[in-house]
């Protein structure tokens, strides 16, 4: 098992759709590092996702890969914690890409999958449930990594497993940063990165070679998925 250093990581210029012309990276005096996004325009769901434009890395056919990024909600319409900010994968352009979005409002249904095709969500598919490890707030830094395969997604929250996901477009190795709107909702992210990757089975996220700062030719495994003897190894 290996894990290249193929990456794609986000840089201080980025192209926003269906975002206010406030929203930038180091925007609204948040960090040069970090992507604002104010997502006011419109109502939801036709106001669809403020997001960022499209980030991918070339990989061969039916490689797996990874897409993570640390997202933090500011505001929603009923303060620090409430908003929909999250994360897509598999994206052909702007406009569609397979998604899942958290609830800082919202503990029993903590994150929310779905599409976007063609610009409007859709719900092929869709999960909705609490998160394993417990639910995000608002004012305070969360990692989301999606490791994508031919079929399907994991999704994790800080390390934990918390859906798979069939996936609905293609897999590519291309993601965007979304907040949706009608919700007067903003937030940030940082460290948006897209790297080829090959499984484990019942282990972190943080798992992998070179991870956790093991020499590269180190393989790092982290066994945090449940209990013994249910979690297996």
């Amino acid at each position: 098992t290996t894990t290249t250093t193929t990456t794609t990581t986000t840089t201080t210029t980025v192209k926003l759709t269906r975002c206010s012309l406030t929203s930038g990276y180091g925007a609204n005096s948040v960090g040069k590092d970090e992507l604002y996004l104010n997502a006011n325009q419109g109502s939801w769901p036709s106001g669809a996702f403020c997001n960022s434009n499209t980030n991918s890395i070339s990989l061969p056919a039916q490689k797996d890969y990874s897409i993570s990024v640390d997202m933090y909600n500011i505001k929603g319409w009923k303060g620090v914690n409430s908003g929909h900010l999250g994360i897509g994968w598999n994206a052909e352009d702007k406009d569609s890409y397979d998604f899942v979005y958290f609830r800082p409002h919202s503990d029993s249904s903590c994150f929310q999958t779905g599409q976007m095709i063609k610009g409007k969500p859709s719900w092929h598919n869709k999960q909705s449930a609490a998160c394993n490890g417990g639910g995000v707030r608002g004012g305070k830094w969360f990692n989301v990594k999606v490791v994508v395969g031919q079929a399907s997604a994991d999704i994790y929250k800080d390390g934990s497993l918390i859906a798979r996901q069939k996936n609905h477009f293609q897999q590519r190795a291309s993601g965007t940063m979304i907040v949706g709107n009608g919700y007067r909702n903003t937030a940030k992210f940082k460290g948006f990165a897209i790297k080829a990757v090959s499984r484990t089975t019942r282990c972190s996220s943080s798992s992998g070679y070179g991870a956790n700062g093991v020499g590269k030719l180190e393989l790092y495994l982290n066994a945090n998925q449940g209990s013994w003897p249910s979690g297996a190894f």
